[in-house]
């Protein structure tokens, strides 16, 4: 069986899409206002929906500036990137030019590039190709095309694509089950002291 990984420029195998020019919303701007994604939105654990913010729109939005489900979403300009998987529920959404989007083609799996970029060795390419004076990254969509992955062959990516998705979900129930306990434990004690007080 053979493990052929490919090196190839992102740009190759990737749509890199940079978002649309926005403003904090000012009088009477009601008809450029929109709902678009932001980098507030990035979090380790993935997109975190209330980043979502009502601000103008300088221009026209793009259909590519519109997520897909299964887009990798990077911010453009941070003191980390993050790599994050665009799940369903965002299908359709702006971006706002906080964020680049990486639409993969049929020869990159979107799991194990976001794997990849939020590796160390992934972190460190990204910070040889951004443009970068400070601990701020600022990573621009042809930077980003430029950047060199790796590209195993098809049907090793399913598999790891696989591995990733089933590691994901293992971790999202464990981390909602832990907030389920803590939340019973502090419901307990409460309910608890509420009894002793009355007693």
């Amino acid at each position: 069986m053979s493990n052929e990984v490919n090196i190839i420029p992102l740009g190759e195998v990737a749509g890199v899409i940079p978002g649309v020019a926005t403003r904090t919303l000012g009088l009477g701007d009601s008809d450029r206002q929109h709902r678009v994604l932001t980098v507030r939105a990035l979090t380790d654990l993935g997109i975190d929906v209330t980043g979502i913010a009502e601000l103008e729109v300088l221009g026209k939005i793009s259909d590519e500036q519109r997520l897909q489900a299964g887009d990798v979403l990077l911010p453009a300009r941070s003191t980390r990137v993050t790599a994050v998987i665009v799940p369903a529920e965002l299908d359709g959404t702006p971006i706002n030019a906080t964020l680049v989007v990486v639409r993969c083609g049929p020869m990159l799996s979107p799991h194990v590039l976001a794997a990849y970029l939020n590796h160390p060795d992934g972190q460190l390419a990204i910070a040889a190709a951004a443009q970068s004076g400070t601990a701020q990254v600022n990573l621009t969509a042809a930077a980003l095309r430029r950047l060199p992955v790796p590209v195993p062959l098809k049907a090793q990516q399913e598999r790891f694509a696989a591995l990733l998705v089933a590691a994901e979900e293992a971790y999202t129930t464990a981390i909602e089950a832990a907030g389920m306990r803590l939340r019973l434990a502090r419901s307990a004690v409460l309910d608890q002291l509420k009894q002793d007080k009355e007693n």
